[in-house]
């Protein structure tokens, strides 16, 4: 990591822009082209993707144990598809954020790189990121080589089979807003836990109506990546509830 300053006992990165910078000793970097910024997955020079078999190979994330203000730190692992049955944990967002932002705004650390990443993307990854434990994740945007024409056909092609194998899917729908929380909180409860006033049952479906129009449920391959799934977890900022509570 060349630009970086030797002296500077850490790197703690931001990205804007394309521009990498440590905000402890104001290091920076250029990382991919202007043409190739509004790619999602556009990796900048030092590419950590090592070739993978085309129909029986995928990637995996091990994601590092930290608090939520903490960079994400992983390491990519290769396995193969049928042995990596249940070892694993997908991913289920939106590139683009509620505002539809999909610039590259958001970074991460694979194998010690710099990587930037979706906004949407990065936030994924702190809410499923444990505090004590690693994780091993599938998230596309990442485990596939973005900038691999050839490599991102075949394991799109393998998705499926990706969703239908992992341990559980993670549905990120994004961070709180629009009393999400209360939103969900009804959910759980399975309503009200005494007898509503008008005004309590017009609050909850304003909230409702507000999660369930979120970008994340515009996706039409949404059900299939939940039909699929063993397993399925919501999440919405700092708030888990099981999908099929919905």
């Amino acid at each position: 990591m060349h630009w970086h300053d030797p002296t500077c006992p850490r790197l703690d990165g931001v990205c804007a822009n394309n521009l990498i910078s440590c905000i402890r000793c104001g290091s920076s970097k250029l990382l991919v082209s202007e043409d190739s910024k509004s790619l999602p997955g556009v990796l900048g020079p030092g590419s950590i993707y090592s070739p993978i078999s085309q129909h029986t190979e995928i990637r995996l994330l091990v994601v590092h144990p930290g608090e939520f203000p903490e960079p994400v730190r992983c390491d990519m692992v290769t396995r193969a598809v049928g042995k990596a049955m249940y070892d694993y944990e997908a991913i289920s967002y939106t590139w683009a954020d509620e505002t539809g932002d999909k610039t590259q705004s958001g970074l991460i650390f694979v194998n010690s790189t710099p990587i930037p990443v979706t906004r949407n993307c990065e936030m994924a990854l702190r809410r499923v990121r444990w505090r004590s434990y690693e994780r091993r994740i599938w998230i596309d945007a990442v485990c596939i080589d973005q900038t691999n024409i050839d490599e991102r056909g075949h394991q799109v092609r393998l998705v499926p089979e990706i969703y239908a194998r992992a341990k559980r899917v993670l549905i990120y729908i994004g961070e709180a807003a629009d009393q999400s929380s209360s939103a969900l909180q009804f959910i759980a409860n399975g309503g009200f836990g005494n007898t509503p006033t008008q005004a309590d049952l017009e609050v909850a479906k304003k909230a409702l109506d507000r999660l369930l129009s979120r970008r994340y449920f515009s996706r039409i391959w949404v059900l299939q990546e939940i039909a699929l799934a063993r397993e399925s977890k919501l999440i919405c900022g700092d708030t888990t509830i099981t999908w099929q509570l919905l």
